[in-house]
């Protein structure tokens, strides 16, 4: 009927894509956050992890390769 909600567990984007109703329950953890910033990474359903960094209105995705290869160039900064 037109106008009542959608009980249905698929829903489909204005794209047309189908997609879950509800996302999945990703965990989560904090790996370290300032004031402005965090890293934190999620387990995807797909069992594959991801590394994000928040910097401001940024966030950056990475999976673990990316994020070894990221935490080796900070690594390789100068100290001062």
């Amino acid at each position: 009927m037109i106008g009542e909600p959608n009980n249905h567990p698929i829903a489909q984007s204005p794209t047309g894509v189908r997609m879950p109703a509800q996302p999945p329950d990703i965990p989560t953890r904090v790996l370290a956050e300032t004031q402005n910033y965090m890293v934190w990474l999620a387990d995807e359903p797909d069992g594959e992890t991801t590394y994000n960094i928040e910097l401001g209105n940024v966030t950056l995705h990475l999976f673990k390769e990316e994020w070894d290869e990221f935490l080796q160039l900070i690594r390789s900064l100068p100290k001062n």
